[in-house]
Order: structure tokens, then C-alpha cells, then sequence
């Protein structure tokens, strides 16, 4: 067997071997070097000439490994975040310095705009006069899967011959200000060979610990206790384990002589700009589904100052009395509170989340009932 088909061979049970025992690893944690990029499909842009430059003619949907390029780099941003804002000239420069070095077919760009609607994109696309393709990931789906907390984050992947796979040669974080050393760096990455990626796919347990929080378990073990205090006496206290989510608990609360069986799910989620601090709250809720309070632990704002009461005020009214079956959906020129349009689309995000979170509480509910 030639050396560059065995090595692709071995590239490609790496991969595999990655997909199935580390989904955890690649798509929660933040994805690193050494990882597959993750072969979530993406909706085929509705701009042809986004389509043709990509690769990706005649598909309906398509993956970052389907682009037809050695080299994509792949950026996720937020039209709000001011370090993103002077990202965007800084790629489009190295977009027009790659085709004029005779690169274009070689390498390759895209950049997703996390939690902001394809509006809010075409209105940046259009204000920074970007040409390379941007789409909209407005309910943070890519986003997640490679486990992403501040943005502009850049994700440089290469694309293995043969296999129809990606790898992660190299990632940063925060804004990346030369593009002449960008398109430097992007040259070397296309020069390494099949061997020396497969050494990377085997070194991908060195991944960055996340940070700590500022919260133990048990205070935030104390603070769901007290927020369900406030709506009558606590009795059957206790965290509940679901699949999909973390710092979920239940308790029954004793009102008017009536004890009614209420839910908290604690969000700690990183912010998408790299300048804003984590957003951190909690949510009360029914059985139902119906969700009764939002209690802040870390809402902050532009200068990272906290949200006040009006601030407060404003999110209750638009989200309480929701339920989680059919949650709100952001519209940043409506819900977003005023230096915080990013905090909010996360929040919001967060609330949309609780639709699987209330779908398993439900199929706990009737599995009990039936034992």
C-alpha cells in the first residue's frame, strides 16, 4: 500500500475513533488542534457566487469538510462584539491577499455570525463591505458543536485528501491583527503531510481545562434553594439527572395548602464576545413547562456593568409567563437589552434550550408513573 494511502487510513480510524468515544471531548470542550472539525451540515448559502467560490454547487446542505479547498479557515464572530468588528476587514484584506498570491483554489474562507439573524449579518456584510461568505447561525447550533466561549475565535482546518474529513491544525482566540503573517502561517499549514496529521489526531487529549467557575456546586446549590424559598415552604429538594443538561434540581413547594412540583435550571454560559463577561442565571419553571421567575447571578453589559433593575425589569416581562415548549425567540431590535444585545441572545438561547430539557423531564415523569 503507497505511504500517503496508508497514512489516510490511519487518519481517517482516528477520526472515527474521535467521533465515537469523544463526542463529549471534540463538541462540548473547546475544540482544539489535533481534533476532526465536526461534520455538522450547514444550510447552503443562497448567494451564488458563496456557493461557487466554496465548492459546494448542487447541495442543499454541506459540511466544512465538503468545501473544495486544502485549507479552510473557518472564523465565528458576532456582529456586536467590537473585536470582531475589526476582524472583519483585517480577513477581507488576507481574503483579496490570498487570491492575488494565486491561492484561491488552495485556501479557502467562511465566517458564521453566532447568535445574530441573517439581517443583522447582511447589515454588517454591507457596513464593512465583507466578500468572503458569511452566514447566520442564529441559534448557536455550530457554535456549539465546537464547544466555543468568546468569539472572534478562528479555527484553521485542513481538508484530508480522500477522505472527505477535516482536521484542526490550529486555532486562535481574540483578534488576530496581521493578515500578511495570517496568510504566512496558512502556507506552512498547507505543507504538512499525512503523516504529521495523523500525529496531531493522536495527541487530542491535550485539551485546554475550562475555567473555573466563580460558583461551587453548593452555592449554587443555596441559591436555587432560595429562589424556590421565596414561593413557599422547600420539601423533596434534590438535583435531577437529564442527559441534555447540568444544574438542573426540582422541589415541591407548600403554598395555600397546596404543594406544587417546580423546577430550576442554573445557565453558566461563556458570552460570545471576548470583551463580555459570562452570562449566569437561573430559571425557575412548572411541570408544564411555564416559566415562573429569572433569577440573575451574572448579567453584565458594555464596560461590563450590571444590569439594573429596568434592565431586569425588561427580560422578566418578555420571558416569564413563556413556556418551554414554544419559548420566545430573540429579535434583537425588540428584546435585546440596551449594551447588552449579546448577553440577551444568549440568554435567550438558553431559554430556547430548555425545549429538549422539558421533553426528558416529561419522559422521566411517565417512566416513574408507570414503575
Amino acid at each position: 500500500m503507497p505511504a500517503n494511502r496508508y497514512y489516510r487510513h490511519i487518519i481517517f480510524g482516528l477520526i472515527i475513533l474521535c467521533l465515537q468515544a469523544g463526542t463529549a471531548l471534540a463538541y462540548q470542550r473547546l475544540l482544539h488542534t489535533g481534533l476532526p472539525f465536526p461534520p455538522q451540515l450547514i444550510a447552503t448559502p443562497s448567494d451564488p457566487d458563496a456557493v461557487t467560490y466554496l465548492g459546494i454547487t448542487g447541495k442543499k446542505q454541506f459540511s466544512i469538510s465538503q468545501i473544495k479547498a486544502e485549507l479552510v479557515l473557518v472564523e465565528f464572530f458576532n456582529t456586536h462584539c467590537p473585536h470582531c468588528q475589526d476582524q472583519a476587514p483585517i480577513y477581507n484584506k488576507l481574503y483579496h491577499h490570498i487570491a492575488a498570491s494565486g491561492y484561491a483554489n488552495r485556501i479557502k474562507i467562511i465566517a458564521f455570525a453566532v447568535g445574530n439573524s441573517k439581517r443583522e449579518l447582511d447589515t454588517f456584510r454591507t457596513r464593512y463591505r465583507i466578500d468572503y461568505p458569511m452566514l447566520a447561525d442564529p441559534h448557536f447550533r455550530l457554535w456549539k458543536t465546537i464547544g466555543a466561549n468568546t468569539s472572534p475565535f478562528s479555527v484553521f482546518v485542513r481538508i484530508v485528501p480522500d477522505t472527505n474529513n477535516a482536521i484542526v491544525v490550529e486555532t486562535h482566540r481574540g483578534l488576530n491583527r496581521n493578515y500578511r503573517r495570517i496568510f504566512r502561517q496558512m502556507l506552512e499549514h498547507l505543507d504538512k503531510t499525512p503523516e504529521y496529521l495523523a500525529t496531531l489526531l493522536r495527541d487530542t487529549m491535550a485539551a485546554e481545562p475550562p475555567p473555573p467557575e466563580p460558583f461551587s456546586p453548593a452555592d449554587l446549590k443555596e441559591k436555587v434553594y432560595t429562589a424556590f424559598s421565596r414561593m413557599g415552604r422547600v420539601t423533596s429538594f434534590r438535583p435531577v439527572k437529564v442527559y441534555s443538561s447540568d444544574n438542573v434540581y426540582r422541589a415541591l413547594i407548600h403554598r395555600h395548602k397546596k404543594a406544587t412540583r417546580m423546577y430550576a435550571k442554573v445557565v453558566m454560559r461563556a458570552n460570545v464576545c471576548d470583551l463580555c463577561h459570562p452570562v449566569r442565571f437561573i430559571y425557575l419553571f412548572d411541570k408544564h413547562g411555564t416559566i415562573v421567575d429569572i433569577i440573575p447571578l451574572q448579567l453584565t453589559k458594555i464596560d461590563n456593568r450590571h444590569w439594573n433593575s429596568a434592565d431586569i425589569a425588561k427580560l422578566k416581562k418578555n420571558i416569564v409567563g413563556s413556556n418551554l415548549a414554544q419559548p420566545p425567540q430573540f429579535d434583537a431590535e425588540v428584546d435585546a437589552i440596551s449594551g447588552a444585545t449579546i448577553s440577551s441572545a444568549v440568554i435567550y438561547n438558553s431559554i430556547d434550550d430548555g425545549r429538549t430539557l422539558l421533553k426528558e423531564l416529561r419522559h422521566k415523569q411517565r417512566r416513574h408513573r408507570r414503575h
